[in-house]
């Protein structure tokens, strides 16, 4: 399966949900996995408060650059925005995309709240809210809850 994570800026929570779900899927399900944001600016590092998130899930973001959202990422991938701002963008701009919000593909609801400029607590709550629905759509095999 491809999975493509999408957020705003690529620097907080789709490169935090890339980088737990490749950890979490290691040698358990076969997925290429990926991140990139729809207003991000190309070659960006994750936030730093990202960064030491997930350190602490024992996950390294100090190599991540951020990507700007293209068509082609989407390409076969299951596409999920962290938030339905970022969900109503995709569906308007590229209508031919199949893309969910990432809580609605785990059988939750609501959104990833963006933690930027929000304090360490903000990023460890998304991330926590991450894991939960990675743990989730791993328990389905991939697939939609």
């Amino acid at each position: 399966m491809k999975f493509l994570f999408v957020c705003s800026g690529n620097t907080c929570r789709s490169p935090m949900a890339e980088a737990l779900m490749k950890k979490l899927t290691e040698g358990k399900m076969e997925a290429e996995i990926s991140s990139c944001g729809i207003g991000a600016c190309e070659g960006s590092p994750a936030n730093e408060c990202a960064v030491t998130v997930m350190k602490r899930l024992s996950v390294d973001l100090t190599k991540h650059r951020s990507r700007l959202f293209k068509e082609e990422y989407a390409r076969g991938a299951v596409v999920l925005a962290m938030d339905s701002g970022v969900l109503f963008y995709i569906r308007r701009m590229y209508p031919n995309i199949k893309a969910y919000l990432l809580k609605e593909y785990a059988g939750l609801s609501g959104d990833i709240e963006d933690p930027y400029m929000a304090g360490e607590e903000a990023y460890r709550f998304s991330a926590s809210q991450i894991k939960e629905c990675i743990d989730i759509i791993m328990e389905n095999g991939g697939e939609h809850a």
